[in-house]
């Protein structure tokens, strides 16, 4: 998990905070897509994208089950953009927090 927070803290941070719930929901619904509209980042557009891949290489035994894939990059999505919300959230208090670094 340690590792997953410091990839998140090397993503630009946002320019607002946004509502962790509403990404987990924003990106189990429409994906990266959803994601990269909601956050106004590009990057969170190919993160959910390649991670779905990823599993899609490491689990090559679902292949032929296509619904599989989609509910696993939902779930992805729907993680991701739950995370990437709480680490920028955090990253947005601590840089607005006098004498915090």
């Amino acid at each position: 998990m340690n590792s997953i927070e410091n990839a998140l803290r090397a993503l630009p941070v946002l320019k607002k905070t946004k509502n962790p719930t509403a990404a987990l929901i924003i990106g189990f619904l429409f994906g990266g897509i959803g994601l990269a509209i909601y956050f106004r980042k590009v990057i969170d557009l190919f993160i959910p994208l390649f991670a779905v891949i990823m599993l899609e290489i490491f689990h090559s035994q679902l292949r032929g089950q296509g619904e599989l894939y989609i509910l696993g990059g939902a779930v992805v999505a729907a993680a991701y953009g739950y995370m990437r919300a709480t680490s920028s959230n955090q990253a947005l208090t601590r840089l607005s927090t006098p004498g915090v670094q």
